[in-house]
């Protein structure tokens, strides 16, 4: 009886244990925790929520190194992490220091080159990793730097490009816009025709498409009254304008749809790899593609080998049935 007792007793300290306060002490009794839930560790330290779901970190050491819990927390990037304290947002460095003062409605990315996005107020702007304000807080839409020189801005429907030092280099003339890829942007300019930009802001190719997108392997998948095709850096058509639509590619081949008739796949050089027989098709992934045939859903691989999605019956093209482009559109959106 009397072992019983001490190692009910023992299991009860286990369950309460007190976790070490590390460097910055504050209240004992905001650093109890019985029940947390721990994260992936980045930069060596963990993200971890509490059972009062509030948040905080833990080092190498499994001490606390934050000096209060947090209503919202994300990983560090960069030797910074965004925090949330009253209703509003601010950084901490790795050892725990509020180095960013709480004042922003939102941080929209992760410390990325020195250079952070925010929002106060419903506008955005860029800060760097001390907090200096590289933009004003005036843009009502904006992507970030990430693998590029100049970021996307807009303000009243129009949209330019600013540099890491904030100046806009690249006036807001323009209707709509695409983040730089592989040294050209697509650009929406007057009577709704599309072209390419230089980083100078210098015309590329000229406004011809009614519709454009990113380069990507030197390619770019535009559509020249009514009909898509590609182009590379020169303009110059490497797959005839002879579709429907037309989607990226992707592990090597694209969903495409001629006019009138169905869907089938395309190599990158455009020979038709699978034939045109499905009535909707998607890209692949993981070496699966997802189509509709007479009225039902299959999975098929890249020689065009079908294995039928159980459970599932499609029911005919509907516009939200699938999901379509949306423009603008970049790999860092901020605007949702």
């Amino acid at each position: 009886m009397k072992i019983l007792v001490i190692l009910m007793m023992g299991l009860a300290c286990m369950a309460c244990r007190r976790y070490k306060k590390g460097n910055n002490p504050q209240d004992q009794k905001a650093y109890n925790a019985t029940h947390y839930v721990k994260f992936p560790s980045t930069e060596g330290l963990t993200l971890i929520e509490f059972a009062n779901n509030t948040w905080g970190f833990l080092n190498a050491k499994d001490e606390i190194i934050t000096r209060r819990h947090y209503e919202a927390a994300y990983p560090f990037s960069e030797g910074l992490a965004h925090v949330k304290f009253n209703n509003r947002w601010g950084f901490i460095d790795t050892a725990g220091n509020e180095v960013i003062p709480f004042k922003y409605d939102k941080i929209m990315h992760d410390c990325k080159d020195g250079i952070i996005l925010a929002m106060i107020d419903y506008k955005f702007g860029f800060i760097d990793r001390t907090g200096n304000e590289l933009t004003a807080f005036k843009y009502e839409e904006t992507y970030s730097f990430v693998g590029s020189a100049l970021a996307l801005v807009g303000i009243d429907g129009k949209w330019g490009f600013i540099n890491r030092m904030g100046e806009e280099v690249i006036p807001l003339i323009y209707d709509n816009a695409y983040s730089f890829s592989e040294g050209l942007a697509a650009v929406e300019g007057k009577d709704y025709y599309w072209g390419y930009i230089d980083t100078t802001g210098n015309e590329a190719l000229p406004f011809i498409y009614s519709n454009a997108s990113d380069f990507s392997n030197g390619r770019a998948c535009v559509n020249i009254e009514g009909s898509y095709g590609y182009i590379n850096h020169a303009g110059e058509a490497v797959i005839s304008f002879i579709y429907e639509d037309l989607e990226d590619f992707s592990e090597g081949l694209a969903a495409a749809k001629l006019h009138g008739g169905n869907w089938g796949y395309i190599d990158t050089t455009g020979n038709e790899v699978i034939p045109f027989m499905y009535e909707k098709a998607e890209s692949f992934h993981e070496g699966l593609a997802r189509v509709s045939y007479y009225g039902s859903l299959y999975d098929i691989d890249p020689q065009g080998r079908q294995m039928e999605v159980e459970g599932e019956e499609y029911e005919g093209y509907e516009e939200d049935t699938w999901e379509d482009d949306e423009e603008p559109e970049s790999d860092e959106e901020t605007t949702d």
